[in-house]
């Protein structure tokens, strides 16, 4: 299941740039006990996918970031757990839920730029 987040960004914190933003909000996420996929391997992240980043010194109304879920959670308990965890600046107006949407793309294992290169070692074997 996947979530999609609005926060809003104002004062003070109109000044931090966006990685910090980003580790804020996997604080946030572990506070909140927010039930937060992660990637696997030797060092696994949490899934988040933030929108296009918002330049230093600017304040927004409405700022986005995607996560993937391990379980279903209500929508106005996240928000209420991440506003009481937050900072002023930093302000969490809505959590939703949205659609997973199959990518056929990600179902080949040669996709992008080496596709083209793995269908020509496919034809010479």
């Amino acid at each position: 299941m996947k979530a999609r987040i609005k926060f809003r960004k104002y004062g003070a914190l109109r000044f931090i740039g966006h990685l910090d933003v980003m580790r804020f909000f996997q604080k946030v996420m572990r506070r909140a006990e927010i039930p937060i996929a992660f990637t696997g391997g030797y060092s696994p992240h949490m899934i988040m996918s933030f929108a296009s980043p918002l330049g230093i010194g600017l304040t927004s109304d409405g700022e986005y970031f995607d996560i993937e879920l391990t379980e279903a959670i209500d929508s106005k308990t996240a928000v209420k757990r991440m506003n009481e965890v937050s900072i002023e600046g930093i302000e969490i107006i809505s959590f939703r839920k949205i659609r997973m949407i199959k990518n056929r793309r990600n179902d080949d294992p040669c996709r992008g730029r080496l596709s083209r290169l793995c269908q020509k070692r496919s034809t010479a074997f």
